[in-house]
Formats: structure tokens, sequence, C-alpha cells
């Protein structure tokens, strides 16, 4: 049965003639007191509890014949039988049939009637008759009925069942009434106390009340008079309110942990076993100034005409391709060199293995080369430099060398690590040798994979196509993607309909660094979202759901970055062990020296990290990079344009400005002196002697004590001496002077101290009482 069943239909549905009214009668004396009116619709779980009830308590109506016809006893003759016989039925068209239930009382067994003598029934019959005229006359509704020629008129039935006590029927004369009489219901079981519950906040008053047993409008009005907390049935508590909660009722609470779709994602990926994993392919990004030369590069490597094919032959979105040399795969992901991509320049850098710095020898080191080191390094990827436009005229690769040496690009050729190609893009020159440094530099990195289990990686670009829908381009970093499996990434999910590779070629799967197109998705994704493969649609759509309302959330709050002031709490939260800096100077020779006294500050615990170095306004790149690295802007002595002011205010990026290198460096200094860990200072507070020792059951042992000196505290520390040796450290728990709780006793009075998990207390111990301050760190 599907759906709500309405009262009147059960009752019908029932076949006993009785009217929905009478049902919500019964209904309400059954317990089921949420039923008020027969238009009332239930739950199909209730129906065949409302029928079973019914059948229960309640049985149809019977026509009886009055209780004052037992006068006739013993034989009557045919004749008056059937004139009782007419008489009953002209009583039975009196009522017509009104659909009613009525109570029967059970026959009595006729073994025994047979077994009686006609004295014995008569007498019986007497006393019978008796009983009945008082329990008329005890009854207002049914009046005491004097005639006797209408009891003359009762058979032999209207005697038998005149004996029954359980009859009720009405005396002749008696008006007619529509009613109802019940059985007398069984007592019920008192319900047992609930003294604990298992609650995993947050949790509504509905879903507290039903747990504690308690009635929802006592909790709501508990709330608001005791605690002073408005609050509806539909309103969430949490954590703190449900303990307030639970101790006014004496409900011991356990709290469980909810775990959120994304941790449940994190369960579903199994732990790749060390005999699953196989080598994979590396993945590649080529980062650079803009008209360098990377599409060109690239599009040599793949033997491919992409770059004449695109606007102003400037890389407009993400690309991947896979190539293969001397055996061995390469994925290539070609990110834009232009500064209005500089975030997409740093997603392709945080999703690859090795990044191929182009820098053209004609230009040297340009502002976005400058840039690109920057993601790289922040990225945490080795970097194979190609000097490329070799075949230039004005080409000069040693200047361009010397330039990148003063960004901490040393080439191995100057006894550095960094492996610079010179190469020609237009005349294919360096080419193999650039991909084979590519191989040494992935040689020690021993990239492995797991292909056999569900795949993972990242959307490198989505966008909607006409008659396709949502294809997105991504990078399979593990497992291995099939086509139908359910995908799920960012707030987006769905089945993989298509699957694509980098000719456009229809596949049926992808391993390890592999990038394929795939359409199926109910959203556009962003680029960089990761993706993940997940047993069916109902995880990945309540993962989807779960990440669109917290997305929503998130833009509602406002977005909280690290600033030189909050830089301690990142450390705690977040567990921040770098303090990353954007500088922009006016000049060189300013810059050198700031950056100079700012390395000096570089402690053990606390390391300063300088992204990335200028000269100068800060513009909207530098905010990208601190946006993407979470790093504090410093400006000394330059302006901000306009639109990376408004840019770093909508994002939460903290600029700082100054014009004096010393308070530039206080400054970072008490910035980094506030993420260091506050120390500890132990600070005596008095001591007490244990005189008696008392054993409480249910409490523990209790160490009657004298102070000696200074006062004892409850909550605070306690060191137990015993012979001058140390056998105790921990807390104080429990305090009393005389009968009452006290917090703290001074000197010369006695007291009752209780030590925390801790009973083995003598007679003539030392309990000496001490507390423990933090205490701010400086970097001297």
């Amino acid at each position: 049965m599907s759906g709500k069943v309405k009262i009147y239909e059960i009752a019908r549905s029932m076949n006993l003639g009785m009217s929905g009214a009478d049902l919500v009668e019964i209904c309400r004396r059954a317990g089921f007191d949420h039923i008020k009116h027969h238009s009332n619709a239930v739950q199909p779980e209730e129906v065949d509890k409302i029928k079973k009830a019914a059948l229960r308590l309640y049985r149809p109506k019977e026509t009886t014949p009055a209780p004052d016809a037992k006068k006739q006893a013993g034989k009557a003759p045919p004749k008056k039988r059937a004139a009782s016989a007419r008489a009953g039925k002209k009583r039975k068209q009196d009522f017509p049939s009104t659909g009613h239930i009525m109570p029967v009382a059970p026959p009595k067994p006729k073994g025994k009637m047979q077994q009686e003598s006609r004295k014995q029934e008569k007498e019986k019959q007497k006393k019978t008759e008796k009983g009945a005229e008082r329990k008329q006359t005890a009854r207002p509704d049914v009046k005491k009925d004097t005639g006797g020629s209408k009891r003359s008129k009762k058979g032999k039935g209207a005697a038998r069942r005149s004996r029954t006590p359980d009859a009720k029927k009405p005396a002749a004369g008696t008006s007619k009434k529509r009613t109802v009489i019940f059985k007398q219901s069984q007592k019920r079981p008192e319900s047992k106390k609930i003294s604990r519950i298992d609650v995993a906040p947050p949790i509504t008053v509905r879903e507290l009340s039903e747990k504690m047993g308690v009635a929802a409008g006592e909790l709501i009005k508990k709330l608001m008079l005791d605690h002073q907390i408005r609050a509806n049935i539909n309103q969430e508590l949490q954590k703190d309110v449900i303990e307030l909660l639970a101790l006014d009722y004496n409900i011991e609470v356990n709290f469980q942990t909810t775990r959120n779709a994304e941790e449940l994602l994190l369960d579903l990926i199994p732990d790749d076993k060390p005999q699953d994993m196989q080598p994979r392919p590396p993945v590649v990004a080529l980062l650079g100034h803009v008209d360098h030369g990377k599409t060109s590069i690239l599009d040599r490597i793949r033997q491919t005409r992409v770059a004449e094919g695109e606007d102003g032959g400037i890389t407009q979105d993400i690309g991947s391709w896979q190539v293969e040399h001397g055996g061995q795969k390469i994925t290539f992901v070609d990110t834009p060199g232009h500064e209005a991509f500089t975030a997409m320049r740093a997603r392709g850098a945080n999703v690859t293995d090795v990044v191929v710095l182009v820098v053209a020898v004609d230009d040297g080191v340009m502002a976005q080369t400058e840039e690109a080191v920057a993601h790289a390094k922040a990225a945490g990827a080795p970097i194979v430099v190609a000097l490329n436009k070799i075949d230039k005229p004005d080409a000069n690769p040693m200047q361009t060398i010397q330039q990148l040496s003063g960004l901490d690009l040393v080439p191995e050729q100057w006894g550095g690590e960094v492996g610079c190609v010179e190469i020609s893009a237009l005349q294919g020159k360096g080419i193999e040798e650039l991909l084979e440094r590519i191989l040494l530099e992935v040689e020690l990195m021993e990239l492995k994979a797991n292909p056999k289990r569900k795949a993972d990686g990242v959307i490198l670009e989505s966008k909607k196509e006409e008659g396709i829908g949502v294809l997105a381009n991504v990078l399979v970093r593990s497992g291995k993607l099939k086509k139908s499996d359910v995908v799920t990434c960012g707030p987006a999910y769905g089945r993989v309909r298509l699957m694509l590779d980098q000719t456009g070629k229809e596949i049926e799967t992808a391993g390890p660094s592999t990038p394929v197109a795939i359409s199926g998705l109910d959203g556009v994704p962003e680029e960089g979202e990761k993706f993940a493969v997940v047993d069916n649609l109902d995880i990945a759509r309540s993962i989807a759901e779960e990440r669109r309302n917290r997305m929503q959330e998130e833009r509602r709050r406002p977005r909280r970055r690290v600033t030189l002031e909050n830089l301690y709490e990142s450390l705690k939260a977040e567990k921040v062990k770098k303090l990353r800096l954007v500088v922009k100077a006016d000049a060189k020779g300013t810059i050198d020296p700031l950056i100079n006294s700012l390395e000096n500050l570089n402690t053990d615990e606390i390391e300063l990290e300088v992204l990335h170095r200028g000269i100068g306004p800060v513009n909207v790149s530098d905010v990208l990079l601190a946006d993407a690295s979470e790093a504090v802007i410093l400006a000394f002595r330059v302006p901000t344009e306009e639109v990376a002011r408004k840019m770093a205010g909508d994002a939460g990026i903290e600029i700082k400005n100054f014009r004096v290198i010393y308070h530039a460096v206080e400054n970072i200094k008490k910035a980094m002196e506030g993420m260091l860990e506050p120390g500890e200072e132990e600070k005596r507070l008095g001591v007490a002697e244990v005189r008696a020792v008392f054993n409480i059951s249910r409490i523990g042992t209790i160490a009657g004590s004298y102070v000696q000196d200074g006062s004892i505290q409850r909550g605070e520390y306690a060191r137990l001496q015993r012979n001058g040796k140390i056998i105790y450290e921990g807390r104080i728990e429990s305090l009393k002077r005389e009968k009452d709780d006290a917090k703290s006793v001074r000197k010369g009075y006695e007291c009752g101290i209780g030590l925390e998990d801790f009973n083995d207390i003598k007679a003539g111990d030392l309990i000496e009482c001490f507390t423990i301050k933090k205490v701010a760190r400086s970097l001297s």
C-alpha cells in the first residue's frame, strides 16, 4: 500500500459496518492520540495496527432479548415460544442497524446446563432476575421495566442470555442511543526510564526528545526558562546545549562523530598494495613568458600544428598530450603564459611532476618568467630549463643563464642542480636532449601508481559543447577510468558516457597519467577540481550535494586568509610552519638588502619563504600567487594597482606597506614570534601535609590534609611526595573544607583533597600544588 490512508477508508475496508467517527473513538482509546478526525490520514504501517486494535477491542453488535424475561422458567408452550420469537424479531426491527460496535458476552458452556437439574435451574433463574433488576436500577441510561406483560412475552433464549453477567442490553422502553461501549483495556506496562543515549550533533529538538523520551514541548520550555535559549521543534542543538539538557534529566550522553561525504569518499578509496604499484608516465608542465615558444616546443614534440590554429599564436586554455620517447610515455600539460591566466598556470604546476621553464634567449628572463619560477617552487616540482630560440641572430644563452642564477636556478655547468638544454623549436634542435633530460629527472623520483583500482585525477579544463553537453578534459592520476564509471568532481557528478583520447578517438579505458575528455557530468566543474570514481550515483549525488551546500556556506562567510596578526591561530589550526611572502620594491638596490634582512630571521622552528620578489607596483599576478599560496604581500615603497587592490580585498589577501627597512623587519619578526609555540612556566601555589586517609565508596580515596604554606586550589596541578620521592603528578579533582566544596583552602586550615585517578595516598605524604602558565617566546 503506497501513500497515506484516511480513517474512514480503513473503517469502510473492514466491512464491520462501523463509521469513521466510531473508528476515531476506537483509535483514541487504543492510544493513537494523533488521530482526531475521520479524515485524518495515517501511514501504511499504522493501518494494520489500527485494524488489529479494532478487532481486539470490539465485536459487531448482536440482538439479545431483554434480561427480564427470565421469569418464564422451564418449559414454555410452543405458542408461547413462537410469540417470544415474534417478539424478538419485532425487537430487532425496533433497533435499526447503526453499524456500531457492541461487546458480546461469551455464551455459557452448554454442558453445564445439561447437567443441572430443573430445581437448580429455577433457583438460579430467580437469583439472576433479582441481580438483573438491581443492575437496571443502577444504570442511569436503562429504565427499570415494571411491566409484567412485556416480560411474560420473552422466551427461553432471553432467560438464558439474562444469566450472563456481562450483558448490557437496554430494556424495552429506553431511548435509542448511538453509543459505542468499549471493552476494558489492559493496563500498559510503564516505560523504562532512559539513562543513556547516543547522539551525533547537531540534532534537532524533535530528534533529541525522541531519544530522551521527553516531550518536545517540555524541552523547549526548559531551554527557555532554565537556559534562556529560544528554540523551536526543528532547531538544531549543538553539543554544549545537549549536555545541559541531558544533565537536567540525569541522562548520560555518548557523543558520536558524524562523518561527512568527503570522509566517506576517502573510505571508499582502497589502500594501494605494494605489489599492485606499477611505474606511471611523468606529467610535465611547460611554463614561461608569453610568446617564448612553449606551444611551439610541444608542437614539435607531438608533430602537430596546434600553434598555427590559435588566436594570435597564444595558448588560451589548458591542453594536454601524451607522447612516447625511447619506449617511455610522457604526458605534457601546456599551460598559458599570458598574465591573465596566471591562476591556470599555477594549477598546471600543482598537478605536474616536472616543470619545463621555457626562456627565449633573445629576450632573456622577463616578468612572467620570474612568476613561473615562483609557481614552480611553490609547487615543489623540479625544474628543467629549455633555452629556446637559439637559432636567432641576437641569441645570448650565457646572459640568460646568468639571469636565471639570480633566481636561484644555478645550471649544472656552473655547479648547480638545474638542467639547462639549448633548443630551437622551429628547427627541431635539442628536442631529443630535452626529452632525455626530463626522463633523467623522473628516474630518481620512482613515479608509481595502482592501475587496478578505481580512478581519481584532476580536471584540466571543462566547457559545454553543443550536442554533447559538459565536456571535461581530465588527467587520470591513479587507477583506471572506464566508460560508464560514476564520477564525482567538486559540485558536479555523473556517469561517463563518452571518453575521447588526445586525437579525438573514442576509447573505453584510461590508465594513470593519461589525459582524456569525458562527458556525462551534470554541471561544469572548475579547472583544478579533483575527480574520483565511486560505486553508484546515489553516493556521487550525496557527495555533490554536500559540496554544493558547503560552497554556499563559504560564500556567505567572509574569506579568511593568513595575515601577520592571525599567524599563531593558523599555526594551531593548520600547523603552518612557514611564513610565505611576496615582496615588491621600488628598485633592485632596495629589494636585495630587504630580502637579506628578512632571511636572517629564519629559525629551526619557523621558516620565512620568499615566493616571489619583483620590482614595481603590486599587480594582479602578485595577488593571484599570494592567493594560491596563502602568502602575505610586502610592498616596500611601491603602490598597488587598483584592480589588484580590489581583488586582494575580495580574496582576503593582506598587503603590508612599508617605507623603512627597519620597520618592515621588526613587523615580520613580531609575526614570526607569534608563530612560535609558547613556553611553559611553573609557579608554586602551596603545600599540604596528609594527616589522615579516608576511603569512600564511589568516590575514592580522600586525603585529610593540613595546608602548611600558600594555598591549595581545586583544578590545579598537584605533585605527591613520599619520603623525598615524587610518586604522582596530576590534577586536584576535588577539594572540600569541612563538608562543603571549596575552590581554594589557605594556609592554616584543614581540607579534604581528592587526586585525579590516584588512590595510593598515605598519612605523612606531602601534596604540592602548582600551576603552569604559558609564556610568549622571542626569536632571540
